[in-house]
C-alpha cells in the first residue's frame, strides 16, 4: 500500500483548536511541584500561521520541562494511522534541544513515548 496519504492536523483557523476538533494543551513541571512557567498561542511567525510556545524552564523542585501536547482525534481515542509514512513539522527554535513525544496505543503507560530529540533553530 502506498503511504502518501497527507492531512493537515493544525491549519490554525481557531484559536488553540486544531483541524480535528482537539485543542491544544500546555504542560508544565508544575503539574509534578516543578516552578517551570509556559504559554502556548496561534500567531504569524515570519509570515507564516504557527503554534508558539514559549516558556521559561527552571531546574528547582525537580522540575524541567514546558510542553505543547494534542491528541489526534477531538475526543481522546485512538486513531489508525497505518495509511501514514510519518509526521512532518516545521520547527523554529532558540537553538536549544527539544523532544518530539508520539504516544500509541502500544504505549500503555503515561511516561511512555517513541521520542524524538532535535535541535530547533
Amino acid at each position: 500500500m502506498p503511504h502518501n496519504r497527507r492531512v493537515i492536523i493544525d491549519d490554525f483557523s481557531a484559536p488553540l483548536v486544531a483541524s480535528s476538533g482537539a485543542r491544544w494543551e500546555l504542560f508544565t513541571d508544575q503539574v509534578m511541584g516543578g516552578v517551570s512557567r509556559g504559554t502556548i498561542v496561534h500567531e504569524k511567525v515570519g509570515g507564516r500561521s504557527a503554534l508558539r510556545m514559549r516558556g521559561s524552564v527552571q531546574l528547582d523542585n525537580n522540575g524541567g520541562f514546558v510542553q505543547a501536547s494534542l491528541d489526534l482525534s477531538a475526543d481522546g481515542s485512538s486513531i489508525d494511522a497505518r495509511a501514514y509514512a510519518g509526521i512532518e513539522c516545521t520547527l523554529l527554535g532558540n537553538d536549544e534541544w527539544y523532544n518530539f513525544h508520539l504516544r500509541t496505543t502500544d504505549t500503555l503507560r503515561s511516561w511512555q513515548s517513541y521520542r524524538q530529540s532535535f535541535r530547533a533553530q
